[in-house]
């Protein structure tokens, strides 16, 4: 055979029989890496290029199919041989400059002011990372409210406004409503038990937890259009908002937790108003805590002072403190706790930030600047039923509501808080129909004329 023979006596027996020999150069493969069995391999690669009969000619194809070896053995010239195959395609025949779409250094720029044009889907998640914010925050002070009142010294039965802001807490979704129901509070654990759960149980959708977890997801989603410190807060907020390690979170550890966490909400808030420039992207995300956070007022003095005529002050000062208002309220009228300056505080009081007045001017302004035909004679929907809610306090008289109030008749101030609670969820949806659907193709809201009516 040919492995026996010599050299010389090879190349004598090529000479004298030439056509009986054909020779084929042996190809050293390249290798690529590729994935298998969890880790990168090194494995033998071969092209098939294609050629195509044209004229007298060939033509070949700009690539060809690239097969993979099953093992690290060299790949057999068969074509049925490799246990993966890929399409190569070969752009150039030499090597390209790079392009960039980027800005080269030192080339100048244009000035502008940006914030038209602002995707729904990007408005629609910055509006809900507002209410989100607004909720957590309503929901954490609540909880702290009532874990400071059971934390004291004295029995639970004794403390007057307990049964009150249990009520709430029911109302909210947060405890089990068997908790201010008689005769089934009997055969619930004692509320010193519940209350951590509704703090920290994400497993309850009305918890604390769920509600921070929410807002977190949300803000990831538009991580870009936050600063750097405003997602450190965030984040900050979704490591340690926690339950203990240790073991079943218990009474002792809700107070500590929630202080923290309303800390951090104050400070997500301060960032948010400091580093956003006043675009669409704030405005949006403003005008989603603005109107929550009236939601949240008007539903806490609905299940606090709207049901009794006979408001005691311990339960005023709950309300207050939960509002954070009670500082506000004891610089005007020291420790003389009434329902009419209570009353005004919540509802109408324009200077208080924590008013539902002072909301309702807000979200006039934010609806009054958002994009629209400028052309339209008529105020837009969403203008009439800011301006209308906001006029409905403007016009009302809150002392001669509280004193109707004490003396029996409650449908005056019941029906206020009934038509203020249905005209801004009847707002959200004007504003999330118009401006944050983004079913469909992705629109900007620079383009968005509103629907003739």
């Amino acid at each position: 055979g040919l492995a026996a023979m010599s050299l010389d006596k090879l190349a004598e027996a090529i000479r004298a029989n030439p056509n009986a020999y054909v020779a084929q150069e042996q190809v050293v493969r390249s290798t690529a890496p590729i994935w298998k069995d969890e880790q990168l391999h090194p494995s033998y690669i071969a092209m098939r290029a294609f050629l195509v009969s044209s004229q007298g000619s060939y033509n070949v194809m700009q690539g060809g199919l690239v097969r993979v070896s099953e093992s690290l053995d060299p790949l057999e010239m068969s074509i049925l041989a490799g246990e993966r195959s890929k399409d190569a395609w070969i752009l150039a025949d030499r090597p390209v400059q790079p392009i960039s779409l980027l800005q080269q250094p030192g080339q100048a720029v244009e000035l502008r002011r940006g914030g038209v044009e602002l995707p729904s889907r990007v408005a629609d998640n910055l509006y809900w990372l507002g209410r989100h914010m607004e909720r957590a925050d309503a929901a954490a002070r609540l909880l702290r409210t009532v874990a400071l009142r059971l934390s004291s010294e004295s029995e639970a039965t004794s403390i007057v406004e307990l049964p009150t802001l249990l009520r709430v807490l029911a109302q909210q979704g947060q405890i089990e409503p068997g908790f201010v129901v008689e005769g089934m509070r009997d055969q619930l654990p004692r509320i010193e038990q519940a209350l951590p759960s509704a703090v920290f149980d994400e497993s309850q959708s009305g918890s604390l937890r769920t509600i921070v977890s929410g807002m977190f997801r949300t803000a990831s989603i538009v991580r870009d259009r936050m600063s750097v410190d405003s997602w450190r807060i965030l984040h900050r907020m979704d490591e340690l908002f926690r339950p203990p390690l240790h073991g079943a979170a218990e009474l002792g550890d809700v107070l500590p937790a929630i202080n923290e966490l309303i800390i951090d909400l104050a400070a997500f808030s301060g960032t948010v108003m400091e580093s956003m420039t006043r675009t669409l992207g704030w405005r949006f995300l403003d005008l989603g805590r603005r109107l929550e956070r009236a939601l949240q007022i008007i539903a806490l003095v609905r299940h606090t002072l709207a049901h009794s005529n006979n408001v005691q002050g311990p339960v005023l000062e709950s309300v207050l403190q939960i509002a954070e208002c009670l500082m506000t309220y004891r610089s005007r009228y020291l420790a003389n706790l009434q329902l009419a300056a209570t009353l005004d505080l919540l509802l109408t009081d324009e200077t208080n930030p924590r008013s539902v007045a002072y909301q309702l001017v807000q979200i006039a302004e934010h609806v009054q600047r958002l994009p629209r035909e400028q052309t339209q004679p008529l105020y837009a929907p969403e203008q009439r039923l800011a301006m209308t809610s906001l006029h409905m306090l403007r016009m009302l008289d809150i002392q001669l509501l509280a004193e109707q109030h004490v003396l029996g008749e409650q449908q005056p101030l019941e029906q206020l808080l009934e038509e203020l609670d249905t005209q801004l969820p009847k707002l959200s949806e004007v504003i999330s129909h118009k401006y944050l659907i983004h079913v469909g193709p992705g629109r900007q809201l620079a383009e968005i004329r509103p629907e003739c009516t």
